[in-house]
């Protein structure tokens, strides 16, 4: 856990690097490494399973994927595979910065509560009862 101090000079060495020219990917670092330090402190979102349970359903999909947005390379995997859900699935669903999304058919959704709001679930939390009771209703 950074202390205060140190937040506070990483977030101005971020601001520093991003007044200079910098090549696409740099830019996009520097900038996803300013919103989380300026996020210290800022409640947590998680992933709403129930309403992703809702959505793949009401989609009628077979497949569904889920990540952070901005970090979606790093966070994402499929949750929801030929129709049934995956619960082995890797990803990492929580952030005070970056929201997290549900995936279907190549068109992501907000899909998020705040943790406070949730019966406990956290950044690995994967297909609670409560959601795999909402894929199962007729």
């Amino acid at each position: 856990m950074r202390t205060k101090e140190q937040a506070e000079r990483a977030l101005q060495y971020a601001k520093e690097q991003l007044e200079k020219e910098l090549d696409p990917l740099m830019r996009k670092n520097f900038e996803i490494m300013k919103r989380s330090l300026e996020a210290i402190g800022n409640p947590l979102r998680v992933f709403d399973w129930d309403k992703a349970a809702q959505l793949i359903k009401d989609f009628g999909t077979k497949e569904a994927s889920a990540g952070l947005l901005d970090d979606w390379n790093w966070t994402a995997d499929a949750i929801f595979t030929d129709g049934v859900p995956n619960m082995q699935c890797k990803c990492f669903l929580a952030s005070t910065w970056a929201l997290p999304m549900l995936e279907i058919d190549c068109e992501r959704i907000e899909c998020w509560r705040m943790e406070s709001e949730t019966p406990g679930w956290h950044a690995h939390t994967v297909w609670p009862e409560s959601a795999l009771r909402i894929l199962e209703e007729t």
